[in-house]
């Protein structure tokens, strides 16, 4: 797994925080497992629209977190949109 990725979505959904757990100073790494799920399927996909993306993230949270999870599908496909921002952003590779 690159762990340059990780760190970015990590920063990402650390700071959008989902469910609000970090806010209420649960373990900084309350994400991983939904995190880990992003990474393999941003690894595995070329091309990748934002929407696709904001759909799998809304999709992944709703099934680890489900009645926690009450961000809409447009606030995930927002998530996405910075994400893949982020990895497009020249920065990224530096």
């Amino acid at each position: 797994m690159n762990r340059e990725l990780f760190t970015l979505v990590k920063k990402i959904i650390n700071e959008w925080d989902p469910s609000g757990l970090l806010a209420i100073h649960c373990p900084e790494d309350e994400y991983h497992s939904e995190i880990n799920e992003i990474i393999i399927y941003l690894e595995s996909q070329e091309n990748l629209k934002d929407d696709e993306l904001g759909n799998y993230i809304y999709k992944i949270f709703k099934e680890y977190l489900e009645e926690q999870f009450n961000e809409t599908r447009e606030k995930s496909i927002e998530i996405s949109q910075r994400i893949i921002k982020e990895i497009n952003d020249e920065t990224y590779y530096r």
